[in-house]
């Protein structure tokens, strides 16, 4: 099984979270730079922890949302 792709737009982080609302007073929602970095740990399941960094056009401090995804293969080998 694989990990859900990151989210690239502040309303597909919206959507993922359901509740998280994300604005900015300087910078439209599009207008937002969305990266994410993953850090897997273990083998079974694994654990992969994606950190969300969030970006105005004005260079101000961003955000960090943090996401843990568990990936747990629980189909055997053919």
């Amino acid at each position: 099984m694989r990990p859900p792709s990151s989210d690239t737009t502040v309303a597909g982080l919206e959507g993922l979270f359901g509740d998280l609302l994300i604005s900015d007073n300087c910078s439209a929602d599009g207008d937002m730079t969305v990266a994410s970095v993953d850090v897997p740990a273990g083998t079974c399941p694994i654990v992969i922890t994606r950190t969300y960094t969030v970006s105005d056009e004005c260079g101000n401090p961003s955000a960090d949302i943090i996401h843990t995804i568990n990936v747990d293969d629980t189909t055997p080998p053919t």
